[in-house]
């Protein structure tokens, strides 16, 4: 792309995304992780169902009565339904997880780590709104309890409301200030609300806790990229390159960081790299293509250009560089 200067330059390196409505691979090894969902998550009738809205249970005709436990029998029931509604969230049977968890409930009704279990449940089945209603009231009945603090800034994460997600990650770290991955996330919170010393200081702490994963240093790169400083940036996406080499992300950032350095010849063989893992990258093919124009080889730029347009029509950077290319078109812009 073209920067107001007139000069080529590939794209920033991506930002970690949000949470989507439905978590991805790296947000449930998040969640397993911070032990979200440890043993003792309760539950209630097997085969029961819930209300869509996860509101209430619908319980079975045959549930096993509740009065007259002892708090000892009361305890190992719990733990039954706990057991179960774990083997059911690991299933995707939500609406019976749901049913399990408000049966256990109607045993512990001011338990937080049941109203918790119950966010994570909704969260994972889609229910988002649910979600963070039980993750208040868990917070309602236990302010300090971790879990939910996780589930609300991952949620507000995903809206978008980045200051209110650094927030409830910074209440975590209070809590629980040797677990890598919410200081991973706090930092990704205040790098998209702008506060990137901050962020920058979360990320190194994330480092410290958990130096070799790459996680940590990509977002350490994307941070520094965003600050300008491109030689620590780029040195962090090499760290993540050899803990990874696979990274189509990283290698990307990589090649960006060399544009910015004035080092094209090697940022188009990094781009050939991410080209390597994945070669029907549309953004890898555009990086390229304005890489190749900047050295002056437009010919080459263009069908790379129509290779990332064929594989992602209406790619509107793309479209830009191609219409700029063949003589018909205003200057390009960055990719944002």
């Amino acid at each position: 792309m073209r920067s107001g200067c007139g000069r080529v330059t590939a794209s920033r390196p991506r930002r970690a995304r949000p949470p989507s409505r439905t978590p991805s691979r790296r947000l449930v090894a998040f969640v397993a992780l911070a032990g979200l969902l440890a043993a003792g998550i309760p539950a209630l009738a097997e085969g029961g169902t819930a209300a869509p809205d996860g509101s209430a249970p619908v319980a079975d005709a045959g549930a096993p009565p509740t009065a007259g436990l002892s708090d000892e029998e009361r305890r190992a029931r719990v733990q039954e339904l706990a057991d179960r509604a774990a083997r059911q969230l690991e299933n995707r049977q939500y609406r019976d997880a749901i049913a399990t968890l408000n049966q256990a409930l109607e045993l512990e009704p001011d338990s937080a780590a049941l109203y918790a279990a119950k966010g994570w449940v909704s969260f994972y089945g889609g229910e988002v709104d649910w979600a963070l209603r039980h993750f208040e009231k868990a917070l309602e009945l236990n302010p300090t309890h971790v879990k939910a603090w996780n589930g609300k800034g991952l949620i507000l994460l995903g809206r978008e409301d980045y200051d209110g997600a650094a927030r409830a990650f910074a209440r975590s770290t209070l809590y629980v200030p040797g677990h890598a991955p919410t200081w991973r996330f706090r930092a990704m919170a205040l790098s998209k609300g702008g506060k990137l010393k901050r962020a920058l200081a979360c990320v190194k702490q994330a480092i410290r806790l958990e130096p070799e994963n790459p996680d940590n240093h990509e977002l350490r790169g994307v941070i520094l990229f965003s600050m300008g400083r491109y030689p620590e940036a780029l040195a962090a996406f090499e760290r993540v390159l050899e803990l990874d080499p696979r990274r189509e992300d990283a290698w990307l950032s990589k090649g960006s960081c060399l544009v910015k350095l004035g080092r094209a010849e090697e940022g188009l063989e990094a781009f050939d790299q991410a080209l390597r893992w994945n070669p029907l990258s549309p953004v890898a093919l555009y990086n390229k293509a304005v890489t190749l124009e900047e050295l002056g080889r437009a010919d080459e730029a263009v069908r790379y250009l129509k290779k990332s347009l064929a594989i992602r029509p209406g790619y509107a950077e793309a479209e830009t560089a191609l219409a700029r290319l063949q003589g018909h078109g205003a200057p390009g812009r960055a990719v944002r």
